[in-house]
């Protein structure tokens, strides 16, 4: 990834989260998305940037520290689970916080490099989040370069 994508897409996400009263980022992971915006509650099974060791679909279990969040962010997260879990996640958390901001490779990709928790298992697309009531914010044709030859995408959703 090029320097002038990555500060695009930094743009774009801080413009996601303006004004909000904190962030939930499933999937934390290695990096500090969320971290823009206090109070942060990382959510993660591995990774420095978690906070709370729990799993991303266990809603129940990571509301309980989620009091006062009002943005949910899964940062190059769902496409990790498999499409139903996937599914079934954005169902409860979008009648649960007022924005949930999604960045994911554009499609299926498979990376054969990683196992476990880092493996890809669904592929998604704008068009897919569009038809749950997401406004595409940005596109980035071969965001993620080799060995990943992917575009990617940076959807939000408010009710």
């Amino acid at each position: 990834m090029n320097g002038t994508l990555a500060r695009q897409l930094t743009d774009s996400y801080a413009e996601c989260i303006e004004g909000h009263s904190g962030i939930v980022d499933l999937g934390a992971g290695y990096r500090k998305w969320g971290r823009r915006q206090e109070p942060y509650l990382g959510v993660d099974l591995e990774g420095d940037d978690a906070n709370l060791r729990v799993d991303m679909r266990d809603v129940d279990e990571w509301m309980k520290h989620a009091n006062g969040h009002d943005t949910v962010v899964l940062m190059d997260s769902l496409e990790h689970l498999t499409l139903e879990d996937g599914l079934a996640l954005l169902c409860r958390i979008e009648n649960i916080f007022r924005v949930v901001v999604v960045f994911s490779p554009d499609g299926y990709v498979k990376n054969a490099e990683y196992t476990g928790l880092q493996e890809h298992l669904s592929g998604w697309t704008p068009e897919m989040l569009e038809e749950r009531g997401y406004e595409t914010i940005g596109l980035w044709p071969g965001f993620h370069g080799p060995p990943i030859p992917s575009g990617a995408f940076l959807s939000r959703y408010e009710r």
